[in-house]
């Protein structure tokens, strides 16, 4: 009987193969994942945002709010100045949540704000921040669960992902 009949498959070397490839595809998936949580992004693109927050929010069944303490950067990695521009001073931050499916879960409330357009500038290299804690109504999240955070900060958008946990 032959080693290898081109009737007949090798099982192994289909096995190795098979192997490589879910290697390959482990390893493209965790580069990907490093260079999405490294500042790799946010140095490299031309105006770069990210928020700083915790990766868990703690709530408790007896208080109705938890707070997101968050760190919204933007970043001018360009050799020109920036304009930043927003029509209000209530759209310079704008978020809303929604479950990992993208169902909708809670945004900021609409409040009285001045119709007044605020500017503000950015040199190159520049980074403009600002801190802000968001309170997430408790009553709308589960406990053991994961959110996503979407926002807007200076008309540039991105998201990033939390997990909720009881007291």
């Amino acid at each position: 009987m032959a080693l290898f009949s081109p009737n007949q498959p090798n099982r192994s070397l289909t096995r190795q193969w098979m192997g490589r490839t879910l290697l390959w595809l482990a390893l493209i998936v965790a580069i990907g994942y490093a260079v999405g949580r490294s500042e790799f992004v946010f140095n490299t693109a031309p105006i770069a945002i990210e928020v700083e927050t915790p990766r868990t929010v703690v709530i408790d069944p007896a208080t109705p709010v938890a707070y997101l303490p968050i760190v919204a950067k933007i970043k001018n990695n360009t050799d020109e100045p920036v304009d930043l521009e927003a029509p209000n001073p209530c759209e310079v931050f704008r978020w809303f949540v929604t479950t990992t499916d993208g169902e909708f879960v809670q945004s900021k409330e609409k409040e009285p704000c001045a119709q007044l357009t605020m500017n503000a500038y950015l040199n190159p290299g520049d980074i403009a921040k600002e801190q802000v804690d968001i309170a997430l109504d408790a009553r709308r999240f589960t406990p053991d669960n994961r959110y996503i955070l979407i926002y807007r900060y200076w008309g540039y958008e991105d998201r990033v992902s939390f997990r909720t946990e009881t007291k």
